[in-house]
């Protein structure tokens, strides 16, 4: 074997034997810095949730009632679709509980 090829066959087995350093950053800190990069994209996904919420904050409002109304409605749908089509049903529920939340 020559001489380079027992230089390349050793730098297979002992990366130093190339001049390759150690990292001067030790592991825990390594470890910590990865930890930190993700919890601050966390804080700032969250921010931006929050941030984009607040400007369009009548539009979540709007949201939020209907799926409470759509909540509230559902046992009644479910009790006239047993007895009629489920558009009707749906129909009767939304008009019955416009009178019932618009008459008192």
């Amino acid at each position: 074997m020559s001489p380079a090829a027992r230089k390349v066959a050793g730098a297979r087995r002992n990366p130093s034997a190339v001049g390759v350093t150690p990292d001067p950053v030790p592991l825990w800190l390594r470890t910590v810095a990865g930890w930190i990069w993700r919890l601050l994209f966390i804080i700032v996904a969250v921010a931006l949730v929050f941030w984009a919420t607040s400007q369009v904050r009548l539009l979540f409002i709007a949201l939020f009632v209907a799926f409470v109304f759509t909540s509230v409605l559902r046992p009644v749908v479910k009790l006239f679709d047993r007895v009629m089509w489920r558009w009707l049903a749906v129909l009767l529920s939304l008009l019955l509980a416009i009178a019932v939340f618009g008459g008192s």
